[in-house]
């Protein structure tokens, strides 16, 4: 994710977008309520250090591969 010249916008990569668009299409949900539900989660997960460590270092693995 990298931030546009806004201060309130950022431009996802296009990785993520075909997910998110595939996402919302198998789940018949609107992106933007997928989104607020993903950072929601995430929020959730950084109150808990050591879920947050975990699933940090898998996505660090995965970018890897």
């Amino acid at each position: 994710m990298t931030k546009s010249d806004t201060t309130t916008s950022f431009r996802f990569d296009d990785d993520f977008i075909e997910l998110l668009n595939t996402w919302s299409f198998m789940t018949k949900k609107d992106k933007g309520a997928l989104l607020q539900d993903a950072f929601r989660e995430y929020a959730r997960l950084e109150q808990n250090s050591d879920v947050a460590k975990k699933v940090n270092s898998i996505s660090e693995i995965l970018k890897k591969d």
